[in-house]
């Protein structure tokens, strides 16, 4: 069910408006460039542009899914929630949702690139198969992080949590790399780029900045471990 029809034609359209930008662009990616991510360059002003183009539809995305649970628990009240189905399966349900509607519009994204063509870089089949399941599990769990904070916090501020949480690491991985290789596996945004996580191997751009096998997995166990956090934390509410 679309919770929000403005938002969602928002996502929708910010979507597009990436295509279109992309494609009158001179930045070298590949033909589905929201893969590529943010490469590391020792210009500034290119490190904001590729990072312009890849993160406004995400930050749209994270406006659609900004309250939904607290909504959803306002809206129906704990006293309902309890008699109707656990709460266990009413945040796991508030989970799938998020995630069936993430997938819609990746989905939708794939498909505006493809018809487009954009670039004419190509990767292989496999290669772009990994790159977007872990593009799509590096995004769940951002959105799932955004989730448990709003258990704790205003929509507002978990939002914006969540923003910086993105957007620092992705603007000075340079220097991490140089001091602290190892702080970039703490950072997600990192296992979402492939001309970070090694699967685009473009020569000049790409940067192996961390293992993609080590970060799928710490996907997987990472997005389990905040369904559980959020459920224990949602039985503790009596309120909202």
């Amino acid at each position: 069910m679309i919770k929000n029809k403005r938002l969602f034609v928002l996502v929708l359209l910010s979507i597009i408006v990436q295509m279109i930008f992309l494609k009158f662009s001179s930045l070298e990616m590949s033909r589905f460039p929201f893969l590529d991510g943010v490469p590391l360059t020792s210009s500034r002003m290119l490190t904001y542009q590729y990072l312009l183009y890849w993160y406004f539809p995400v930050i749209v995305m994270s406006f659609y899914f900004s309250g939904n649970l607290r909504e959803a628990i306002r809206f129906k009240g704990i006293p309902y929630i309890t008699r109707r189905y656990s709460k266990n399966m009413f945040m796991m349900k508030q989970f799938l949702s998020m995630f069936l509607s993430l997938v819609f519009f990746i989905s939708f994204q794939f498909l505006i690139f493809r018809l487009f063509k954009v670039n004419t870089y190509d990767l292989s089949v496999d290669t772009y198969t990994y790159m977007m399941v872990i593009y799509v599990g590096s995004l769940v769990v951002m959105f799932s992080i955004q989730m448990y904070m709003e258990l704790f916090f205003k929509s507002e501020i978990a939002q914006l949590i969540v923003s910086i949480y993105i957007l620092v690491p992705t603007l000075l991985s340079a220097e991490f790399q140089k001091t602290a290789m190892l702080s970039n596996y703490f950072f997600l945004s990192n296992y979402a780029m492939g001309l970070r996580n090694g699967l685009n191997d473009w020569d000049f751009l790409s940067s192996n900045i961390v293992n993609s096998s080590y970060g799928m997995i710490g996907i997987m166990l990472l997005e389990i471990l905040l369904v559980w956090l959020s459920i224990q934390r949602f039985k503790k509410l009596d309120i909202m």
